[in-house]
């Protein structure tokens, strides 16, 4: 497999025999998404979802009558596409939510230090099992997918953090296809466990799509980690949101619901 894009790949094989045509089905989550013949070695296999992993199989065409055994499967992934706005994730579930990154693919950066479990992505500080220490060094940046900003006119970010056992955390964009990141949020050092809410204006730069890194840096303490949560980019309009939903009475058919409504309408 090569030539992965968000929508296609270009595949190839070996010929054992003296085919001319060959037939490809491929696989999504165990449900069969793609069948088709093609008449080239290598092929182009279009028409396929972005940040998806398909299993593909292969088979030659003899004849109408005599077709080959079927291939083993082999897995591709296609590349992410930007997202458009509203853009929010609260990570959820037991999957690591689709094309967040993090490691060696940025700068002064190390790997592996962000995990996704029960709903959240948790920054642990390195611990080094030889020295049995903890280098406050240590610093390892998650970035979110790219995000679309062409067609609004303002938009904003917002996270929430937990803090534990204090650690350091600062948050940057980058607009060049994630080849070098700016700090918009700068260093933030927790001085007492937490949970803290930060948001930024992200109007310079509409027009563009951006990616957002969130670096973490250990504290050198042991146990000290870094919870993200609530991750939104939003467009910025005129009609204020509405807040504080909560339900005031319930009967048998019908329910009777509060709300904080920052305008005056």
């Amino acid at each position: 497999v090569s030539d992965v894009t968000k929508n296609s790949c270009k595949i190839s094989w070996y010929e054992n025999g003296n085919a001319q045509q060959w037939q490809v089905r491929g696989y999504y989550k165990n449900e069969l998404t793609i069948d088709t013949i093609v008449n080239t070695n290598p092929a182009i296999i279009s028409s396929l979802n972005p940040a998806s992993t398909y299993d593909l199989e292969i088979r030659a065409i003899c004849s109408a009558t005599d077709q080959s055994w079927w291939s083993s499967a082999g897995s591709i992934t296609t590349l992410c596409d930007a997202y458009s706005l509203p853009y929010d994730h609260n990570f959820d579930g037991l999957e690591a939510p689709k094309c967040w990154t993090q490691g060696l693919a940025y700068p002064n950066t190390q790997a592996n230090y962000w995990v996704h479990k029960d709903g959240v992505y948790r920054y642990n500080q390195h611990y080094d099992e030889e020295t049995e220490s903890h280098p406050a060094t240590s610093t390892s940046m998650l970035v979110s997918p790219e995000i679309n900003l062409v067609g609004v006119t303002k938009a904003t970010m917002s996270l929430d953090v937990l803090a534990f056992n204090t650690g350091n955390m600062r948050i940057l964009v980058s607009d060049n296809g994630g080849a070098s990141f700016d700090s918009i949020i700068a260093n933030q050092k927790f001085i007492v466990n937490g949970t803290f809410s930060f948001t930024y204006d992200l109007t310079p730069f509409v027009g563009k799509t951006v990616y957002i890194g969130i670096e973490g840096k250990s504290s050198g303490k042991a146990n000290s980690y870094l919870v993200i949560d609530n991750f939104s980019i939003e467009p910025i309009i005129a009609c204020v949101r509405p807040y504080s939903l909560a339900l005031d009475v319930a009967y048998d058919t019908s329910a009777r619901f509060t709300l904080t409504d920052t305008t005056s309408n």
